[in-house]
């Protein structure tokens, strides 16, 4: 990690993280990755893309180019560290710093860089710490201070998904707005298109906010995060989150976890996939004049049942087969 820096101080250097287990200490080896994000604007291990294996010509010890890093362990110029602003100082405890670091770095001058020969164990603690406030203020404030500051356009893709965190005073942000218009720092836009073009940010979207039932103030939600875990129908609450749904221009239906909307084994229970544009069981159609949510595949509507979201015969005689797409603009 320092060879690297001592080569290029611009370079922000991370190992791979393996993991120590708090219940009996033993320690794991995580395979080769780099770092993305997710809606949540929390760092997620994916896979090493395509565009990098080629640039590395598949060398399995070259540095790989990461859009995001854990944050738990890196290595940076300490000079390069003050130079770029160092850490905002407006954040508290933990919470976006490692994101808004990565950001910076890459649209301020840097790149970052995971070396595959260099091994750091993090123990996963069982306990929390105390702290003064809520946690959960004070991520969102954390959250709402990295949005306004580097995000553009595209917060509004978040703000979408979280309309709460807009509601979280960010705090002064004078300072850091300054920072990055003197070290001319790229736009957001920049750095999806040329360190993070997985990033679903730049999916065409046709349409963003919560799926409501005609029937009754019941809302599709994607209340668990596990892949294959069925979806519920559950009183709309108009705070994102489980609620929110994009629809990509594809035909897909996105969660906030950017899994998307699929179909069980069964054939008829609604259920959350890996989204993959070449699955034709994950496709959908929106029939406004219906208000029909159509599957392509098996040409069946959406139903709301008691407790469980379900594919049936389309009927325009039934509510529970109607739905209403409400805009995030509308939920306030």
């Amino acid at each position: 990690m320092l060879s690297r820096i001592a080569s290029d101080r611009s370079v922000v250097t991370v190992p791979l993280i393996d993991g120590i287990r708090s219940r009996d200490m033993s320690y794991y080896a995580n395979s080769l990755y780099i770092n993305g994000l997710t809606w949540f604007l929390i760092f997620t291990w994916m896979l090493v893309p395509e565009r990098e294996i080629i640039r590395t010509k598949n060398n399995r010890t070259a540095p790989l180019r990461t859009p995001t890093h854990v944050g738990c362990a890196f290595a940076i110029d300490r000079d390069f560290f003050f130079e770029i602003g160092s850490y905002d100082e407006g954040m508290d405890i933990w919470g976006s710093e490692n994101v808004e670091l990565a950001w910076r770095t890459w649209m301020c001058g840097g790149s970052m860089e995971i070396l595959p020969c260099s091994r750091v164990g993090h123990l996963f603690r069982i306990s929390t710490y105390s702290f003064d406030g809520s946690s959960r203020e004070i991520t969102r404030r954390n959250n709402n201070r990295l949005i306004q500051v580097w995000m553009d356009e595209f917060k509004d893709l978040i703000y979408a998904a979280y309309p709460t965190w807009k509601q979280t005073p960010p705090g002064n942000l004078t300072d850091r707005i300054n920072l990055r218009k003197r070290l001319n720092c790229k736009s957001f836009r920049w750095y999806l298109e040329n360190v993070y073009p997985e990033s679903v940010w730049l999916r065409e979207l046709t349409a963003m906010g919560s799926i409501k039932n005609g029937l009754d103030n019941k809302c599709l939600d994607a209340y668990t995060k596990e892949i294959s875990q069925a979806l519920i129908p559950y009183t709309c609450h108009n705070q994102g989150g489980a609620q929110f749904f994009a629809i990509t221009a594809h035909g897909q239906i996105m969660t906030y976890k950017e899994t998307c909307v699929g179909v069980a084994t069964d054939k008829k229970t609604l259920v959350l996939v890996s989204c993959r544009e070449d699955d034709k069981s994950q496709l959908w159609d929106f029939k406004k004049e219906e208000q029909w949510i159509v599957h392509r595949e098996s040409n069946l509507c959406i139903r709301k049942n008691h407790t469980e979201i379900v594919l049936d015969t389309c009927n325009q005689f039934v509510s529970e087969l109607k739905w209403e797409l409400i805009p995030p603009a509308q939920e306030e």
